[in-house]
């Protein structure tokens, strides 16, 4: 049986490489100080990257291993929201802008590592750079 929908049980997905591109500056001084935090839209699971100090518009973490778990209703009904950052030592975090990725868009390619490009918008609707996202479905 080929169909994905009909395999049961549990399984994880396998987040690998997050890269960004022509993020926008918000800065006053230098350059973003990127970091991506990734968290399951309705679920308990979050984790975040490594910060990248004076990277500016762009950002690439590589050899990622992050792993979440998730069941079959998981996929089909929940998002990672993924957030890109700007660290900040003297005052709060920044959140440049954020992308949601449906898991149900992921069905199809199961047990596929995928390359899901998207942008990223502000909380005003902007666009505020690009995002790939490197996973795998694995079920």
């Amino acid at each position: 049986n080929n169909d994905p929908l009909s395999v049961d049980g549990e399984g994880t997905i396998e987040i690998r490489r997050i890269q960004c591109a022509h993020i926008k500056n918000v800065e006053f001084i230098g350059k973003n100080d990127i970091y991506v935090k990734i968290r399951l839209e309705h679920g308990q699971w979050e984790d975040k990257t490594k910060t990248l100090e004076e990277c500016g518009e762009k950002a690439d973490f590589t050899g990622l291993k992050f792993s979440i778990p998730i069941t079959q209703e998981v996929l089909q009904s929940d998002s990672i929201i993924v957030s890109i950052c700007d660290h900040n030592n003297l005052s709060s975090d920044v959140v440049i802008g954020m992308a949601k990725i449906q898991l149900k868009q992921l069905i199809p390619e199961v047990n596929k590592v995928t390359h899901l490009p998207m942008n990223v918008t502000s909380n005003k609707g902007q666009t505020t750079g690009k995002i790939k996202v490197t996973l795998i479905a694995i079920m």
